[in-house]
């Protein structure tokens, strides 16, 4: 195992997720090394100045990847600055909120210029429930079976966001299976762009299940999240969630609408 700082440390149980998510190309673990040398335990405006350094120097470098025609090199400068930008702003406090918003913008700026070119195809799409709109994207498979597909609604809990457990999603897509991920209330951009809070219908405690519980479970996804099986004709959503939340009391008559993957 690999520790960062003190594995009981905040800054090493941190570095260590980002760890986990750059075996799926969700940073680079020299770059995280190297950073994390030039921190110092406990010192958290050290952490966000070298988190943010290294978000933009590799933006940059995915900018100029981009223009010499390098696509691969880009996406995965993208998607790296991207995690960078959410690791400056881990440890801001609420009355950092304006600038927690702006690091989340970067974020997602960064995950959606990675999506604007990678191949299979990574579309933005909105879940309207009630009065509110939530984003997430809809992931399509590498090299998808002839026929009807399977697929996961993904969603996380905390603070992870969509642009960061696409990472840990990547296994799914690469066997064939399509992912939904969304951000609900209180996390990504519902909780930095839009000002949905997060609610007690969300944090429910949820219960371990058996695969014979699972069938019944999956109807009452499809009866919750009627758009969901409108966004792909040839996909079959027959998992719900990686989650402790049960998302069925808050997507309950929601509607999925597909955005331009360039917009």
């Amino acid at each position: 195992m690999f520790d960062f700082f003190f594995p009981t440390h905040p800054f090493g149980g941190q570095t260590l997720r980002l760890v986990a998510q750059a075996q799926q190309d969700g940073g680079d673990v020299f770059d995280i090394a190297r950073a994390c040398a030039r921190i110092e335990p406990g010192d958290k405006d050290g952490w966000e100045r070298e988190w943010l350094n290294l978000a933009q120097q590799i933006e940059n470098k995915g900018k100029e990847a981009l223009a010499a025609g390098h696509r691969d090199t880009a996406i995965q400068h993208f998607f790296h600055a991207n995690q960078y930008y959410r690791m400056s702003d881990v440890f801001l406090t609420i009355a950092q909120e304006s600038k927690k918003k702006e690091r989340f913008r970067k974020a997602q700026e960064n995950f959606r210029a990675a999506a604007r070119l990678h191949d299979p195809l990574i579309e933005i799409i909105t879940v309207r429930c009630e009065k509110e709109e939530y984003d997430g994207y809809f992931c399509h498979p590498l090299k998808p079976k002839p026929g009807k597909r399977p697929g996961v609604f993904f969603i996380g809990g905390a603070d992870s966001y969509a642009e960061e457990i696409y990472f840990a999603a990547k296994p799914i897509l690469e066997r064939g299976w399509a992912v939904l991920l969304g951000d609900t209330p209180g996390r990504g951009s519902s909780m930095y762009l839009k000002g949905i809070k997060t609610r007690p219908d969300y944090e429910v405690p949820g219960v371990a299940i058996t695969l014979r519980e699972l069938l019944p479970l999956t109807n009452e996804l499809k009866r919750s999240l009627p758009g969901a099986a409108a966004i792909a004709s040839s996909t079959i959503f027959t998992i719900f969630a990686f989650t402790c939340s049960p998302p069925f009391n808050v997507f309950s008559a929601a509607s999925v609408t597909r955005k331009p993957v360039g917009s």
